[in-house]
């Protein structure tokens, strides 16, 4: 649970409106923050949990097929690195 509070914090930090992943297999969605309202989310987030390789295979695969970009968080202390995967 703490690489999770850290990465959300992180995102947060950098103007994201994170919400909850769960419904695309993810930990979390990104929004751009335009206004008050949120209309499509740009990115699906996982944290890299030592990702299988099946494991990110079907993350990419669902976030292809939502219109979305793969970002991959991995956590070190208190540091968070991004990765960007797409299927194209």
């Amino acid at each position: 649970m703490q690489d999770y509070e850290i990465v959300r914090q992180d995102l947060e930090a950098r103007g994201w409106v994170v919400r909850d992943g769960a419904l695309y297999g993810g930990d979390f969605v990104l929004y751009e923050r335009e206004g008050e309202y949120h209309i499509h989310s740009v990115y699906l987030v996982m944290i890299d949990r030592n990702l299988k390789y099946r494991e990110l295979l079907s993350a990419i695969r669902i976030a292809n097929s939502v219109c979305k970009k793969l970002l991959i968080a991995q956590v070190n202390g208190s540091r968070v690195k991004y990765v960007s995967i797409t299927s194209k």
